[in-house]
């Protein structure tokens, strides 16, 4: 088995504990990060992504309103992100605790932890300022996210 060590090169043999944890935790938080893509593109192609106008909050309250199936999609697509951000924020900071100097894991650690701020940012800008979303917008949140699955995975 092939894998990649401290300092950044391919070795063979069985992973260490810590590898093998940061494999599962990236493997983990990869799956939740796809989940959220996938939801941003129902809200996408059902034309629901503005649906709650407001963040962090959804028409003022932190439960959207009841008997609106679209303010729940969106809202669901929030609570997926607010659930996959911790792991994410897990792996980086694993991904640079464990790894050596000059690894890879830094690297791409450091990126995914930029990449997640920039689309939390970005979010929540657009959620208060373009309520009706734009298509520059959608390509751009779509191509950070996909950025960030890959340094992950």
């Amino acid at each position: 088995m092939k894998f990649l060590n401290s300092q950044g090169l391919i070795s063979t043999g069985a992973k260490p504990p810590q590898a093998q944890r940061l494999f599962y935790l990236a493997l983990s938080a990869s799956l939740l990060v796809f989940g959220v893509i996938v939801l941003g593109g129902v809200l996408r192609a059902t034309q629901v992504g503005a649906a709650c106008p407001d963040w962090p909050t959804c028409w003022g309250r932190w439960m959207p309103p009841a008997g609106l199936s679209s303010v729940h999609l969106d809202y669901l697509h929030r609570l997926a992100t607010a659930l996959a951000a911790p792991w994410v924020l897990v792996v980086a900071w694993l991904g640079w605790r464990t790894s050596g100097a000059q690894g890879v894991f830094k690297i791409t650690s450091a990126l995914s932890l930029a990449l997640l701020i920039a689309q939390i940012g970005l979010g929540a800008w657009v959620a208060s300022r373009l309520p009706q979303g734009e298509g520059w917008y959608s390509a751009l949140h779509l191509g950070l996210s996909l950025l960030l699955l890959a340094t992950l995975w």
